[in-house]
């Protein structure tokens, strides 16, 4: 999964790694995380990778706004840790949506799990500027503890995963990998993208 960088300006950067996804035929879901756009610009933003994607290969998540999700034709929703809580999304749309959860600790992963995840984040697991706030890395073993925890909901590792980090994360347990900076920042974005889905570049 690639998360937006916060920019208030990411559907650019995503759009073309949505499109170098496609033509590899590497699946890459996108999940719009722009907390500081006004609500006409998130939609609006949410809206142009929506139509530009392919729903099967670059599903479109909008962090932290089913309204905006909803109006757009997102494939889902993800809700941040401490964001409105999962029971009450399920309650207006069933499983019209997928719908995400970060989590930072088994117990958190539980509770996504018992509340219908239908995948969860965890995380930091390697130290990251973007999750600072999140508390100390996991590491591998917090990973792991996880996974276990997340039983049969897939989840994904975020927070310091690299190409070279990713297949550790799966070794690990993780159905996969999110990143921002390993996707957006890397000089061979390609490359890259083959290395977090475990492919050979």
């Amino acid at each position: 999964m690639l998360i937006s960088a916060g920019t208030g300006a990411p559907s650019d950067g995503l759009l073309r790694l949505s499109r170098r996804a496609c033509e590899a035929g590497i699946p890459l879901a996108l999940q719009l995380r722009e907390k500081a756009l006004p609500d006409s610009e998130l939609l609006r933003q949410a809206r142009r990778l929506v139509e530009a994607g392919d729903p099967a290969r670059t599903p479109v998540m909008v962090n932290g706004r089913l309204d905006v999700a909803l109006a757009a034709g997102a494939a889902g929703v993800h809700l941040p840790a401490r964001g409105v809580p999962l029971g009450r999304v399920r309650q207006v749309v069933g499983e019209a949506l997928t719908v995400g959860v970060s989590t930072h600790s088994p117990e958190e992963v539980r509770s996504a799990v018992a509340g219908g995840a239908d995948y969860i984040i965890f995380g930091p697991v390697f130290a990251t500027p973007s999750k600072a706030g999140m508390g100390e890395p996991q590491g591998l073993t917090g990973l792991g503890q996880a996974v276990e925890a997340a039983g049969s909901v897939p989840l994904l590792a975020v927070g310091g995963v690299t190409p070279e980090t990713a297949g550790l994360c799966r070794e690990a347990g993780a159905w996969g990998v999110a990143v921002i900076r390993a996707l957006l920042e890397a000089g061979d974005p390609l490359a890259a993208l083959r290395g977090l889905a475990g492919e050979q570049s």
